[in-house]
């Protein structure tokens, strides 16, 4: 049977110095299609598991953006639950996530392995037994993902619109890639994606710029050794930018007292982190991020759990500009070359004066 779907894509602006997450990228990666129209002709096709929430087709791109995200990093997201005792695997659920690992750079070599496709125009698509499901795919190597886009962003009691997050699009894709390997039983390989997702939350640490919102976030992945480096994505608005690559380059080792050195670190944690005060010039914005960093350096013992007396503060800066399209009537666009990322080690001194009593202090002994 013959099917035409309808494939949505978005665009950004790229920038230079940070990687702005976009469609284009993964348009030229292969990972989706640039054309408007697929045809599709696979009659092995199996439906994934079903998603409530309202039919809208809302929020700019970033539910689509998690997915495909989420999608080229899968490898390190599944190696952090295969590798950690408190994943809590069985063996036939260890046996398949291995199966899956070592069989994702076939699925990611294949050209339009994810597919946006609208129940909404191709009625009936996403339908199995009188439900709704979000996505669905075949039962071999290869076989393209279709994600149902109409229930990735789901409306909540105050009319804001919640899109579909990267754990979400991690426990999604282990389902789906299970299917691959010809497992039919929908409850194991929920189980499966839930527990893989489940150890990416336990390595990730979050700051919300708002409570109760996720407009504006810093979400940090550390990895599951001392060899590696986090991975570092700041949302805003509808889209993030991943600056690991910025934030790497920044981290030196620490040296004694409150001096940096020129070392650089073989890994590192990034943690207890939160949101600066925020200044304003015109309808430019700059947002200050700061957190504490653990350091892995040469001749040091590693301990994932220290809290060293190190900081790294990342500022970047926004242009609010007026958009009609969006419900708010405005959008934020990153300011290039504006993003700067600066480790530093805390002072644990202040120097201050003592007010003039007249009295001679003796000199210090150092």
């Amino acid at each position: 049977m013959k099917f035409i779907n309808t494939i949505i894509l978005f665009s950004l602006s790229f920038s230079l110095h940070a990687e702005i997450v976009k469609m284009k990228s993964f348009e030229d990666k292969g990972i989706i299609s640039s054309s408007p129209h697929i045809n599709i002709e696979d009659p092995s096709i199996e439906t994934g598991p079903g998603l409530g929430g309202d039919l809208v087709g809302n929020g700019g791109g970033i539910a689509e953006k998690n997915i495909l995200f989420s999608y080229l990093n899968l490898k390190a997201y599944m190696e952090i639950c295969l590798h950690s005792p408190t994943c809590k695997l069985n063996y036939w659920e260890k046996n398949l996530l291995q199966k899956i690992l070592d069989n994702l750079p076939r699925e990611q070599t294949g050209k339009e392995q994810i597919k946006f496709v609208s129940e909404k125009e191709r009625s009936g698509f996403f339908m199995l037994d009188g439900d709704l499901k979000i996505a669905k795919t075949g039962d071999k190597i290869g076989s393209p993902i279709y994600i149902n886009s109409d229930l990735l962003y789901t409306k909540n009691s105050e009319g804001d619109f919640k899109a579909f997050g990267m754990s979400d699009a991690v426990a999604l894709l282990v389902h789906e890639l299970g299917h691959h390997h010809e497992v039919k039983n929908h409850f194991k390989l929920d189980l499966l994606g839930i527990k893989v997702s489940m150890s990416l939350e336990n390595h990730s640490d979050k700051a919300s710029l708002f409570p109760h919102k996720h407009d504006f976030m810093v979400v940090s992945i550390n990895k599951r050794n001392a060899y590696e480096f986090p991975q570092l994505l700041i949302y805003f608005d509808d889209t993030f930018m991943d600056i690991s690559k910025e934030f790497k380059e920044s981290l030196k080792c620490p040296g004694p007292f409150f001096a940096i050195t020129n070392d650089k670190p073989h890994g590192a944690n990034f943690h207890n982190m939160f949101w600066k005060k925020l200044s304003r010039r015109m309808n430019i914005y700059e947002f200050k991020v700061s957190g504490n960093v653990s350091t892995y350096c040469e001749g040091e013992p590693y301990n994932p759990n220290q809290l060293k007396a190190t900081t790294v503060e990342i500022k970047f800066k926004l242009n609010l500009i007026s958009d009609e399209k969006k419900r708010s009537g405005y959008r934020w666009q990153y300011l290039d070359k504006s993003l700067r990322v600066k480790h530093y080690k805390k002072k644990w001194w202040k120097a201050f004066k003592m007010p003039d009593t007249g009295i001679t202090l003796p000199p210090l002994p150092f």
